[in-house]
């Protein structure tokens, strides 16, 4: 009895007879007596290799011989099954696999990553490109990564540092070892004693995408990065330092400025950086009318004028005062003072000054407002304490002269100008005010009293004179007399007159 097989374009049918491997019939339509083979069995050819538990058994079969080509990769070689020109399957390092002869148009390469570890791109396009169709991709041990820009790749084979990647996609190979790949930012800086810790400049690859910078003990560096002709401000650095950037298809520029001699920032420097730098230099603003001192190391070194002024700090102690020109008023409130006559009085001062000399001013004293409200408290002490209460009343001018020649010549011994100097105010006790009070309403009275007497006095004394004129001439009489009947007249409605106007009169006067 016969057994029709029909074998497909992708299949070959495999007999076996008494556990061995008799025939491989290819494509077509066959007879078999069933009676002299144990087992039958059609086998799909899209695999490629051909894979069977009784594989072993075959090796050294004529038929299997006839049929198969032995493939034996090594530890580090990957094999590569194309069919019409498409990649078809990925086979493992360190595997054997066994291939149909007899098809088609099928290709079968290897390639070794002993020594080189990536994918080639147009490989890893077909491993990756979702339409192609590869069998037994071992995607584990396959990986791809892309890196962004901005980024580097570092690629560590077995926990070493062996490479760098930039921007870009790239796979590497797995087998045999283990790849770890660890993404940088590049945007951010890098720490010089752990790339040196790291051994980061021992791998070329690596230390051709790091640029380092040194600056000297008297030098401050401004690391610029340029980009399309435009140089745009990174980083300062101090001086006596070394640092380390990313170059990564960027062009660094680093200006050194010399500090041993000059440290004052340049004026283009400081309106282009002002903003950037405010908190890396000694920045000031000398205010119209006002004048700054440069200190360094507590000594004075310069002078500073009007506008804006910075000075690299490094490597010395700076600091600037500032001191204002203008006319100023200083106040010496409630000084409680024991005149002469042991007398309290509280009395309040104000003067005018300016400095004509910050830098003797400076020199000389350590507070400059604080020597001036000593200077003019004591020379007032002085003024007050040797003067009785009534001369200090009677001529506070005198005091204020005294005052302002003594407290004039000693502070422009330290270059301030006094201007004007007055005693605003001179306050007595409450007991003492009403005694004084006292004595001033007896002065006062008695001087009214001695003015009155005065007055009477005068008067008395007209009345005298007047009547001695009068005595030896009768005509004034008379006119004296119309005078004072006139007043009386005037403040009488009614006036009723008997006997004539010579008795009228003879009446009212009698002279003797």
């Amino acid at each position: 009895m016969f057994k029709k097989m029909v074998v497909g374009l992708n299949e070959r049918l495999i007999i076996v007879k008494d556990k061995r491997l008799n025939k491989v019939l290819p494509t077509g339509v066959h007879y078999l007596p069933a009676w002299q083979y144990d087992e039958v069995a059609l086998i799909s050819t899209e695999s490629i290799c051909f894979a069977d538990s009784n594989i072993e058994q075959w090796l050294k079969e004529p038929a299997f011989l006839q049929s198969f080509d032995k493939l034996e990769l090594g530890r580090f070689e990957v094999g590569l099954v194309y069919k019409h020109g498409q990649l078809w399957q990925l086979l493992n390092p360190a595997t054997t696999h066994y291939l149909w002869k007899d098809l088609d148009d099928v290709e079968v390469r290897t390639i070794n990553i002993e020594n080189s570890f990536y994918i080639e791109d147009s490989l890893l396009w077909q491993l990756t490109n979702k339409e192609q169709t590869v069998i037994n991709a071992n995607t584990n041990n396959v990986t791809t990564h892309k890196v962004s820009a901005g980024f580097v790749a570092l690629i560590y084979v077995d926990s070493q540092l062996i490479d760098l990647q930039g921007e870009g996609e790239f796979g590497v190979w797995q087998y045999q070892r283990k790849i770890d790949v660890v993404m940088i930012d590049t945007r951010k800086g890098l720490k010089l004693d752990y790339i040196l810790q790291e051994n980061w400049l021992e791998i070329p690859a690596v230390a051709e995408q790091i640029a380092l910078f040194k600056t000297e003990a008297q030098q401050v560096g401004l690391l610029y990065e340029v980009q399309h002709g435009q140089r745009r401000f990174n980083q300062l650095l101090a001086p006596n330092i070394e640092v380390a950037v990313w170059q990564q298809n960027k062009v660094w520029e680093l200006d050194l400025v010399d500090i041993s001699s000059n440290f004052r920032v340049t004026k283009s420097l400081l309106d282009s950086l002002r903003q950037i730098l405010s908190g890396q230099w000694l920045m000031t603003s000398i205010a119209q009318q006002h004048i700054g001192l440069l200190l360094q190391d507590g000594q004075l070194v310069n002078t500073l004028s009007t506008g804006l002024h910075a000075f690299w700090p490094f490597g010395r102690q700076l600091e600037i005062k500032q001191f204002d020109l203008r006319w100023q008023t200083a106040e010496i409130s409630g000084q409680e003072i024991l005149t002469k006559d042991r007398v309290s009085v509280r009395v309040n001062l104000n003067a005018n000054y300016r400095i004509l000399d910050a830098v003797m001013a400076f020199e000389n004293v350590n507070n400059v407002n604080e020597f001036i409200y000593r200077t003019l408290q004591l020379a007032l002490r002085e003024a007050i304490g040797t003067r009785n209460l009534d001369d200090l009343l009677m001529d506070k001018e005198l005091v204020n002269q005294l005052l302002l020649k003594q407290s004039a010549q000693h502070l422009s011994s330290i270059g301030i100008e006094l201007g004007q100097l007055g005693i605003k105010d001179i306050i007595l006790p409450g007991e003492m005010k009403e005694i004084l009070n006292q004595v001033v309403n007896a002065q006062k009275s008695a001087e009214a009293n001695s003015i009155k007497r005065r007055e009477e006095t005068a008067a008395t004394r007209s009345l005298q004179n007047t009547a001695k004129v009068m005595e030896g001439n009768p005509t004034l009489l008379r006119l004296k007399e119309l005078e004072s009947l006139e007043k009386v007249a005037e403040r009488i409605d009614q006036l009723n007159v008997y006997g004539g106007l010579e008795q009228l009169m003879n009446g009212l006067v009698k002279l003797k």
